[in-house]
């Protein structure tokens, strides 16, 4: 017979069998009635009533141990053959199915259609399951084999009666569990929040406790835990699930390395609170003594392939779990430990700041509202981010080590301590504090310690930095600021160049009165300007009653700004009340005071003036307020300052028009170049036949009039030029325009020492100026500049 062939009958066959199975029944029916016989109807009926709440569950089966359930509260625990905790839903399965169970047909003793025991095996029975109830009353069921050809119905018979049933349910799968399935593999679940100790015993010993709803370290040493890491830590350990239960008797626990374990873990749950009942209105004698909660613990021994041999401490049974669950539970000591050097609860409002430094005095900040202001040494506004950022600091302030229990805190400068920082907190009054000690030899890093431990935390030199700024640190870093309603009218400097006063500040017509009087560096003025209205430094460095010697004999620049406001007096007296008696009745008289309408107050415009110093140094600029207590120094750019040294004199030096000069001469040292305009071209007065390029000559003379001098150091009308090298100057330059009006400039060979600028005087403007490189190149041209290519 070839494959297609037995294909073809194999198809035919399984066909004949679903037919058979579809139609068995009504052939039965038929032969049944034309026999005379009639059937019952098919209604489903509870086999088992009232059973009530189950205690005890007992499976049992021909050949194979006793598997006996105990519930336990809302739990389930296997009491035979071995001791242990129960999957609760497996066993809640089988109670249900049976608590539950319904029958489509039985037979009596004396059915002849009764299945024999060789179709049902009921005698003996394939399982038995005794239901137990709360009142100890029994409900025993024998279980037989499925119905054939109906796996989802299956032969039972009560323990008690010889009825045979098919109940509509299938229960050879849910009874052939072994022992093993029902067991729970998951030994040390429990609910974290719970747990409120917990023991490590290995390569490190180790003991965390849970006080005041806080994890803490107790053992070896006192100190706080990481919530993060011990929650990750009591994730691992409750994971734990048994890969396989090895032995549940054994008798030599050295052959899985449990005789010596080298790792045992222990929890310990919280007690559960007992449920009060008033039996007397008399107080005990005697409080109850508190309970202990449930303790958890496991033992890990030698490996077995990807496993590991453990055990419950407190059972016999030996079973593996992965390898990898011991990963989680390594977790050491240094690890759990909580790095912050200070307990600052995250929702704690700090209300107030006392620091104590021993080099740098003391300062007590308070929060008022939303703003942090000093007290102490000295009453003003604080830097609102300066006094920010220290709480933050502190309270993310963290260890890289610690240093327990040391024997000499003077080692590490904290006794007596370099430093000492207290918080005060809203919620309770409750104070942290924070001693600072020396830093290392290297200065790499810093020793602190919270008053409430025993450790000395050793932290970064960054953040030691960060914790023992004075008080300047903290004070408010605005020196001055302009009144928003203020109108500058006229500032003063006192320079060691001179001193110059500048006007009109309060119409932009900027107007140099002294030295003497000339137009002003608008632009310069409005830098100047825009610099003081508000003065806010990088740094405070100076906060005390007296200024340094740096800064009280340095020469700097004082600055007068005189600015307009208008304020508003309050009346000079308090208004007047007129009295007015009135009768109510003949005995009673009631006086009423009724006040007359106060004196309306009068705004008026007054001039102030604030009186500035600014100074510098190599590397810096420094500000302060000449005439308030305490004395306020700030660090600024070194910029700042050239904003007041620049000149506040018009630095415009030649005032011409390019298309109205008519000829210039331009001598450099003993060469003169002269060159006349004819019409609209311009010519070399020495060559004739030289080609000159008028844009050029243009280009040249429209330059001339944009140049600016750098200061003024002469501003007299007749300089003492010899003085400055200028009674023979290095280059001139003499032009004419075509109202025959002279323009002159003259450029020295030299300058001030040091630098590469040069003097230079202009029939324009009185005085000696300076002028840079650049411009000076600018002026010094070859004929070859005005030739056409």
């Amino acid at each position: 017979m070839n494959t297609k062939t037995t294909a073809i009958l194999l198809i035919l066959v399984i066909l004949a069998a679903g037919y058979v199975v579809i139609f068995h029944r009504d052939w039965l029916r038929q032969e049944e009635e034309e026999r005379g016989i009639k059937l019952p109807t098919i209604v489903s009926e509870r086999l088992i009533r009232n059973v009530g709440k189950v205690e005890k569950v007992i499976l049992e089966k021909p050949g194979k141990e006793k598997i006996v359930f105990q519930r336990h509260g809302t739990e389930w625990q296997i009491i035979e053959p071995v001791k242990a905790t129960a999957v609760d839903w497996k066993v809640d399965s089988i109670v249900s199915k049976i608590k539950n169970l319904r029958y489509v047909r039985k037979y009596a003793p004396d059915d002849p259609d009764r299945p024999t025991d060789t179709i049902t095996h009921l005698s003996p029975p394939e399982h038995t399951v005794t239901l137990i109830n709360d009142e100890g009353k029994k409900f025993c069921v024998k279980v037989g084999l499925p119905v054939p050809l109906q796996q989802d119905r299956t032969y039972v018979q009560l323990a008690d009666a010889k009825h045979i049933y098919v109940a509509d349910v299938d229960l050879t799968s849910p009874l052939s569990l072994t022992l093993s399935d029902y067991r729970e593999k998951a030994l040390m679940r429990f609910d974290k929040d719970k747990a409120v100790r917990v023991k490590i015993q290995g390569s490190e010993n180790y003991e965390l406790a849970k006080i005041n709803g806080k994890w803490s370290i107790v053992s070896p040493i006192s100190a706080r835990a990481n919530a993060d890491k011990v929650n990750t830590l009591l994730g691992s350990i409750r994971d734990i699930t048994v890969e396989k239960f090895v032995n549940d008797n054994p008798t030599d626990l050295a052959q899985f390395g449990l005789d010596k374990p080298h790792l045992i873990i222990t929890v310990e749950l919280a007690a559960t609170k007992p449920t009060t009942t008033t039996t007397s209105t008399k107080p005990t004698t005697k409080p109850a003594k508190p309970k202990k909660g449930k303790v958890l613990s496991i033992a890990f021994g030698l490996t077995a392939e990807d496993n590991v041999f453990a055990k419950l401490t407190d059972k016999p049974w030996v079973f593996e779990v992965a390898k990898f669950h011991l990963d989680g539970l390594k977790t050491k000591l240094s690890d759990i430990r909580d790095k912050h050097v200070l307990d600052i609860p995250k929702d704690a409002k700090i209300t107030k700041i006392d620091i104590h430094l021993s080099a740098g005095g003391s300062s007590k900040l308070i929060k008022q509202g939303e703003n942090w202001r000093m007290t102490h040494p000295f009453e003003g506004k604080c830097d609102n981010k300066a006094v920010e950022h220290l709480i933050s600091t502190l309270r993310e302030l963290q260890a890289r080590d610690f240093q327990d229990n040391p024997t000499m805190l003077a080692a590490f400068g904290l006794e007596p301590p370099v430093g000492k920082i207290t918080l005060h907190l809203r919620a309770g009054g409750k104070v942290v504090s924070l001693l600072i000690g020396n830093t290392s030899r290297s200065g790499q890093v810093g020793f602190v310690k919270a008053t409430d431990s025993n450790s000395v935390a050793i932290i970064s030199a960054n953040d030691y930095a960060k914790l023992i700024k004075p008080s300047p640190a903290y004070w408010q870093k605005t020196i001055f600021k302009l009144p928003e309603d203020a109108t500058p009218v006229k500032i003063a400097l006192e320079r060691e160049d001179g001193k110059f006063i500048v006007s009109g500040l309060d119409n932009e017509e900027y107007k140099l009165i002294s030295p003497i009087k000339a137009k002003a560096d608008e632009q310069n003025v409005r830098t100047m300007l825009d610099a003081i209205k508000n003065i806010k430094a990088e740094k405070i460095v100076v906060l005390n009653t007296r200024l340094p010697e740096k800064f009280a004999k340095s020469k700097g620049i004082n600055v007068k700004l005189t600015y307009r406001l208008n304020v508003t007096e309050k009346p000079a007296t308090k208004p007047s009340t007129t009295t007015k008696t009135t009768t109510t009745n003949p005995t009673t008289t009631t006086t009423a005071t009724k006040p007359t309408s106060a004196p309306t107050a009068k705004p008026k415009t007054v001039e102030r003036t604030v009186s500035i110093k600014v100074m510098k140094d190599k590397n810096a600029s420094f500000v302060w307020v000449t005439d308030t207590t305490p004395k306020v120094v700030g660090k600024m750019d070194r910029t700042f300052y050239n904003k007041f040294a620049a000149e506040m004199r018009d630095r415009s030096i030649l005032d011409i028009q390019a298309d109205k000069i008519v000829s210039f001469k331009l001598t450099i040292q003993k060469t003169a170049l002269e060159f006349i305009r004819t019409g609209k071209n311009w010519r070399y007065t020495a060559d004739v036949f030289v080609t000159i390029d008028n844009e050029k000559v243009e280009d040249f003379l429209n330059d001339l009039s944009e140049i600016k001098a750098k200061r003024f150091v002469d501003y007299s009308d007749k300089p003492h030029l010899k003085r400055f090298g200028l009674d023979k100057p290095a280059m001139t330059l003499e032009m004419k325009d075509r109202d025959g009006k002279a323009i002159r400039l003259c450029i020295a060979r030299t300058g001030p020492v040091g630098t590469d600028d040069l003097y230079a005087i202009s029939s324009q403007v009185p005085g000696v100026f300076i002028i840079g490189t650049e411009t000076s190149k600018n002026v010094q041209k070859s004929l070859k500049d005005f030739q056409k290519k």
